[in-house]
């Protein structure tokens, strides 16, 4: 599997890469990992089990993923004689030719995710000012792969209307259901705290969230918003905390390891996220595997992920004010969290356990070997 990003630092793209990598390794086959590593020299190690080349990486944009798959090209040379298939987790990932059948697995579409940057970041300028190059790289790969595979129906229609490719096949992500548990000792506390994981990036509507934070603490001041997570807006992020005067209401606690991160799950209130775009968030379907009832923004793969009044609330994007609206109706219904929360487990394990999702995307490479 080549993906651009990998545990112990990565966002869902990288999580995904690594349970399908356990779950398949489970059902009895052999996977082997290539993803970004430091400007240094490539590395080898077992990461929980599963064999990882760490490639030479090089931050120049715009042309990061082809030096990428420079180093990379040249790992999967050495080893390719001993699979069968290669798998690529996009998007924007590169490609390079090869002998044995290409999956590409797409979380989100590079049109898609740079029509959605929030303006400002550094990160965004650059994003913006290469999109076509980005964009071409990523219609590339797609084109050239065997078999697509998307993470949601909303990505695969992306495809299909922005780059008019139709043969796609979608698995959703998943949640590894027997780590990802509720606390079912835990009783209702004073304090609610209002749980985002994710990267601090330009998509994330993390701004929406800080400014909806203003609405929320007026009738509920005992309201907590936990933030864990990293990435380029955190300097911005604590200044507008800052600037709101919203300091004893935020509390950022940085990466988090997977026993701290289910920890805090577990005590969550409500998880949030206020995305401006999403393939399909693998934290909403943490949450909702610990019991957690959702509040999150009506766009793409959220939107397959909660259901509306069962298991979570759905807002529009870019709308502090409806947002905060939504938290505060759950705050003010312990009944329907109570509900919500039942329902989000349940589902979480009919619809989204990582042994499901595995069974499936086995069904498509042994579809792709047969018709090879």
């Amino acid at each position: 599997m080549l993906t651009n990003d990998f545990p112990p630092v990565c966002g869902g793209g990288g999580y995904h890469t690594l349970y399908l990598s356990l779950k398949l390794i489970k059902l009895g086959h052999k996977v082997t990992v290539i993803t970004r590593g430091t400007p240094g020299n490539t590395t080898y190690e077992l990461y929980q089990g599963v064999p990882v080349y760490r490639a030479r990486y090089l931050k120049l944009y715009p042309f990061q993923s082809q030096i990428f798959g420079l180093f990379a090209h040249r790992i999967f040379k050495k080893i390719e004689p001993d699979f069968d298939i290669l798998v690529l987790n996009g998007p924007i990932i590169p490609y390079f030719g090869t002998s044995i059948p290409t999956i590409i697995i797409e979380h989100v579409t590079a049109r898609k995710f740079i029509d959605n940057l929030a303006p400002g970041s550094m990160f965004s300028i650059i994003f913006k000012l290469f999109s076509k190059f980005y964009i071409n790289t990523d219609v590339n790969a797609l084109k050239k792969a065997g078999k697509i595979v998307t993470v949601s129906k909303a990505c695969a229609e992306d495809i299909r209307t922005l780059y008019k490719l139709n043969d796609i096949t979608t698995i959703p992500n998943g949640v590894d259901t027997s780590l990802f548990t509720p606390n079912i000792g835990a009783t209702d506390t004073q304090d609610k705290i209002i749980l985002f994981v994710g990267i601090f990036g330009p998509i994330k509507g993390l701004f929406d969230l800080v400014q909806s934070a203003k609405y929320v603490t007026r009738s509920h001041p005992e309201t907590r918003f936990v933030l864990a997570g990293k990435g380029p807006l955190e300097k911005d992020l604590k200044a507008l905390v800052h600037d709101l005067g919203l300091q004893n209401y935020f509390e950022f606690v940085g990466y988090l390891q997977r026993d701290e991160l289910i920890a805090k799950y577990q005590i969550a209130t409500i998880c949030v996220l206020p995305s401006w775009y999403e393939g399909m968030p693998t934290t909403l379907l943490e949450g909702m595997s610990c019991g957690i009832p959702i509040v999150a923004t009506r766009v793409g793969g959220s939107s397959e992920v909660v259901i509306d009044g069962k298991t979570g609330l759905l807002v529009p994007k870019k709308n502090p004010e409806l947002l905060a609206g939504a938290i505060v109706k759950l705050l003010d219904a312990p009944n329907l969290r109570n509900a919500m929360s039942v329902n989000a487990r349940n589902i979480a394990i009919e619809s989204f356990d990582w042994n499901k999702i595995a069974q499936k995307f086995e069904n498509v490479m042994y579809s792709m070997l047969n018709n090879s």
